[in-house]
């Protein structure tokens, strides 16, 4: 059997995430949600219910800041997230993922530090830019391997709904298709 690590970045989000652990659930697919703290705040019934179906939850700011990442300055951000992570579910996350994948020395520094592993990825959906879900889907058939990190988005940006619902039709097509290929579907820990 060879396994294959979905990750969603940006949520939860109130309407997207759901469906996404929903059809997670139908194929019994596990996955890795990199959420951001504000709106795990937000939606905690959503962060229970990823630790309850067995998915894993990675720390990826506060806020998303473009200015915060790229200025390097996350230790508050990092830190807030595990809080709010922490009380909601009763559990201390250890991975982290910087937004846009932008991670700055001293960032790197300062989240082993606090024993988080950082984690990029193998494969880039690109499921922000308006591709059909059959194309993503395409795209991770395509790149397929024991042990990739698939990078997709769960987020919560109204000019992005068109996005996220080619997010859950490339879902759809994949989990099975993939499953028929000996893989299988983990969270990361």
């Amino acid at each position: 059997m060879k396994r294959i690590y979905l990750t969603f970045d940006d949520g939860p989000d109130e309407h997207f995430t759901p469906r996404i652990l929903d059809i997670l659930a139908e194929w019994r697919a596990k996955a890795t949600f990199f959420v951001c703290g504000k709106k795990g705040e937000k939606f905690p019934q959503i962060l229970r219910r990823m630790v309850e179906e067995g998915h894993s939850i990675g720390n990826h700011t506060y806020s998303h800041s473009r200015f915060l990442v790229y200025c390097g300055i996350l230790g508050k951000e990092i830190e807030r997230t595990e809080e709010i992570i922490y009380k909601i579910t009763g559990y201390r996350p250890n991975l982290f993922r910087p937004p846009w994948g932008v991670v700055m020395p001293w960032v790197k520094k300062k989240i082993w530090k606090r024993g988080y592993k950082l984690v990029l990825w193998d494969i880039d959906t690109r499921d922000w830019k308006k591709l059909a879900g059959e194309e993503i889907a395409r795209k991770v058939k395509g790149e397929a391997r024991d042990g990739a990190i698939v990078l997709l988005h769960d987020g919560d940006d109204v000019r992005r709904l068109e996005e996220k619902s080619n997010t859950l039709k490339a879902l759809k097509i994949l989990l099975p298709e993939l499953v028929s290929h000996s893989y299988e579907f983990s969270a990361l820990s």
